[in-house]
């Protein structure tokens, strides 16, 4: 259960990556520039690891109540 948890925070934070790289379409390297002008773009990418901790902890309580009538 640790691996899998291991591996779907990993893909979570690779698409967080991925959205903050994606944002420049030009050959500049520094993509955090700007980065506070959109304030959409700010609060959708900081509600993904609100979400991750949310899932992992709810379904850590959830597995642990029903594995523990097994």
């Amino acid at each position: 259960m640790v691996i899998q948890t291991l591996v779907f925070n990993a893909f979570v934070f690779a698409q967080i990556f991925n959205s903050l790289n994606c944002r420049r379409l030009d050959r500049h390297l520094n993509i955090f520039e700007g980065v506070f002008k959109n304030w959409y773009f700010l609060a959708i990418t900081s509600i993904g690891p609100f979400l991750l901790f949310c899932f992992v902890s709810c379904l850590n309580l959830f597995n642990q109540r029903l594995l523990s009538k097994f």
